[in-house]
């Protein structure tokens, strides 16, 4: 994962902090006004800003067992808001359950049911301005990818004309491996460097310093599978057009929003391979 992306993830969880720290804060302004109020659980008085210690990890755990940090390859998600919405509602059912479980009868329920929607909101604002940010970046050339495209030459020249039609997808190709040698790919006035063929996939990544691999046809059976495979630890995202999906029924992959390709998930296909050869040679055993 490059620098970037472990940086607006970072963004996100601290935005995340701030949301849930104000949401509690609020509920008790909004629950006792500025008077004091203390919290009795089992014998202890606690202030109710107190409440900032359980509410706010619970708040990112839960955020992050619902997938809101799952921001690979570009730091953005199309069921971002769905997520948030659906933690939101895991967060009020545990409330629901401390509330009855560990006897927070005197908690005021003003002040629980007033968290869930504040927190929820502002994570979603503050996650909205983290877009803003990062469509600014990307504006002065940072916080992108640095893509080598692989696949036949008419292919390649339509991707690339469509990712300069979408500046912001966060993709910015540095070479390309196509299987003739008619020269550079000339899209909207820019040349791709062609620097080899498909088959040099690994080295030119290493030589152009590339973090993602689109490919857009023209592979072998199970040739995928083993790129991925080659892949899997080096940080590198592999993203592939809809129409060489057949070629890879073992590969796992998800959407990228407003692309017209895949995502291959290396870390699910590099568990589903090793369990593959495994039950190939004999080692995996399933059943009585």
């Amino acid at each position: 994962m490059p620098v970037w992306l472990w940086r607006h993830v970072k963004v996100l969880v601290l935005i995340d902090v701030v949301a849930a720290t104000a949401a509690t804060l609020i509920s008790q302004f909004m629950a006792f006004g500025l008077q004091h109020a203390d919290l009795s659980v089992r014998g202890a008085t606690i202030p109710y800003p107190a409440a900032i210690l359980a509410v706010v990890p619970t708040w990112l755990a839960v955020l992050a067992t619902s997938r809101c940090y799952d921001v690979a390859p570009f730091g953005t998600s199309p069921g971002e808001v769905r997520r948030v919405i659906g933690a939101g509602t895991q967060f009020l059912a545990l409330m629901a359950m401390a509330y009855y479980v560990v006897h927070l009868e005197q908690l005021g329920r003003d002040f629980m049911i007033a968290i869930v929607p504040l927190a929820t909101g502002l994570t979603l604002a503050g996650r909205a301005g983290a877009r803003v940010g990062l469509l600014i970046q990307r504006s002065r050339g940072h916080a992108v990818r640095r893509a080598v495209v692989m696949g036949p030459r008419n292919n390649s020249v339509r991707l690339l004309d469509h990712l300069a039609h979408h500046p912001a997808s966060g993709i910015a190709p540095v070479a390309a491996l196509v299987t003739d040698d008619e020269g550079a790919l000339r899209v909207n006035g820019f040349e791709i460097p062609v620097v080899g063929r498909p088959e040099d996939a690994l080295a030119t990544i290493e030589r152009t310093g590339g973090d993602l691999l689109i490919v857009t046809g023209s592979l072998a059976p199970g040739e995928l599978r083993t790129l991925t495979w080659a892949l899997e630890g080096t940080g590198v995202d592999v993203l592939v057009a809809p129409s060489v999906t057949h070629l890879a029924s073992l590969i796992h992959v998800r959407p990228v929003a407003g692309l017209p390709l895949l995502y291959v998930d290396t870390e699910q296909v590099a568990m589903r391979n090793l369990t593959a050869d495994r039950a190939e040679s004999g080692q995996l055993v399933t059943g009585p």
